[in-house]
């Protein structure tokens, strides 16, 4: 009896020993998105934690202030909204309604609701020579029939791209600026300009880009380009818009610029040709250039940034956004690529129903990743790798979309992941390792 039970003692010492020296799971286990395994080699990945919800909306966006706070924007009920995080998103002030609201206007009898859409921002370096420290806080108004329910009532109120101010770190604001406007059309279309993106230049210069269609439509076409408006005092006045980047067949959109040595690095969604699939691409220009030239389909300076390409006449992918850490350049994107066509579908049917199925409404959130040393030249020499997914993603039906991301660098090669999830608005941490 007594060998039996030492012999017994000894088997559950022996078992308590193996499971506690057992590797712990990756961060977020089963309750994140996609943490990639980890690569032998020691090449670059990201580890998810688990997602969190922060409030209700839309097209969110997160930046660090010259404070140490995180401010993070959104689009609710047709209205723009900040927040604030004194502790690196583990927590959040009362969210608090911007001066940018909607309106009602009016062409003649006509009436149509203006709303607040895809808002982002930029806090100017405390050395700005004009206004040190001031939050320029961009909107894009669109018009919608006045019950608010269909967009593109653009017979009343053009799409705009405004503007509005803080001097006193988001306590206060400026009255609403408009700095850019499409036109009034003689019919009620979605057509004008999108989706404004801010940035600060070394020098002070103030830049907004943003997609527009306005001189396209005009000629009866529906191409896009990526423009800039830029401002030389801080956001006081704003010079003539210029065309940043046109294809010459057929759309560029969803701007979002990051800077790494000297160059700036425009992410934006393209195709190259009728029936492609949007997909995320890169454009380069030298700051000392500033996009003194147009770039067109065939320049140098547009380049295939992914070691594996997303380009696909069935799988979407666009809404790009593109941030630098300590160590990374760090690109995500919104693909749907849940449905694939059945054996022996027409290839006039495929397009179609890839996209009613590889839709916006069934995407999800995907970041790659490369170390900023392989940056050099205004391209990615090894280019971007690792796809990961930092939201649950149903790929048997697209449900769960993780739409109109974006992403935050919080130090230290930790990002956040930034999205409108199931309808609301979800963080995630990451921190990248490997691949330095």
């Amino acid at each position: 009896m007594d060998k039996m039970f030492r012999a017994l003692k000894i088997t559950l010492f022996l078992a308590v020993l193996f499971f506690s020296c057992e590797k712990p799971s990756p961060v977020g286990g089963s309750s994140s998105g996609d943490n990639p395994p980890a690569d032998e080699s020691g090449d670059v990945r990201i580890i998810w934690e688990a997602p969190k919800r922060v409030t209700s909306g839309g097209y969110p966006r997160v930046h660090r202030l010259n404070d140490g706070r995180l401010m993070l924007t959104c689009a609710d009920s047709f209205d723009g909204y900040a927040m604030f995080s004194r502790n690196n998103g583990e927590s959040w002030g009362t969210v608090r309604k911007c001066p940018m609201s909607q309106f009602y206007a009016t062409n003649g009898t006509v009436k149509a609701l203006v709303s607040v859409a895809v808002p982002d921002f930029a806090q100017l370096s405390s050395k700005h020579p004009h206004h040190p420290n001031r939050i320029i806080f961009a909107g894009n108004y669109r018009p919608r029939t006045s019950d608010g329910k269909t967009t593109g009532k653009t017979t009343v109120h053009p799409y705009t791209i405004a503007i509005s101010v803080s001097d006193d770190n988001g306590n206060t604001w400026s009255e609403t600026k408009h700095i850019y406007k499409s036109e009034i059309w003689n019919e009620d279309v979605t057509i004008g300009c999108w989706e404004p993106f801010v940035l600060e230049l070394p020098d002070g210069t103030v830049q907004i880009y943003f997609a527009d269609e306005t001189p396209y439509y005009k000629m009866g076409s529906d191409w896009h380009n990526i423009s800039v408006i830029e401002s030389k005092d801080g956001g006081d006045t704003w010079e003539k818009v210029r065309v940043v980047s046109q294809n010459g067949e057929c759309r560029d959109g969803m701007p979002v610029v990051a800077i790494h040595d000297d160059m700036l690095y425009l992410a934006i969604e393209s195709t190259d040709y009728k029936g492609e699939r949007l997909h995320p691409i890169v454009i380069s220009n030298p700051i000392k250039n500033n996009w003194k030239t147009t770039v067109g389909k065939g320049s140098e300076y547009r380049f295939e940034p992914f070691r594996t390409s997303l380009k696909s006449e069935v799988v979407y992918s666009g809404s790009p956004y593109i941030i630098t850490t300590d160590n990374y350049i760090v690109y995500s994107y919104q693909i749907a690529d849940w449905w694939t066509p059945p054996a022996g579908l027409a290839a006039s049917a495929q397009l179609a129903q890839a996209k009613q199925n590889n839709d916006a409404d069934h995407a999800t959130m995907e970041v790659q990743v490369c170390p900023k040393k392989e940056a050099g030249g205004g391209y990615f020499k090894q280019k971007m790798r690792a796809p990961s997914r930092p939201f649950p993603y149903d790929k048997n039906t697209g449900k769960e979309a993780a739409i109109w991301n974006s992403l935050c660098d919080l130090g230290n090669d930790e990002i956040l992941a930034v999205s409108q999830y199931n309808g609301a608005v979800y963080i995630v941490k990451g921190k990248i390792v490997g691949g330095k």
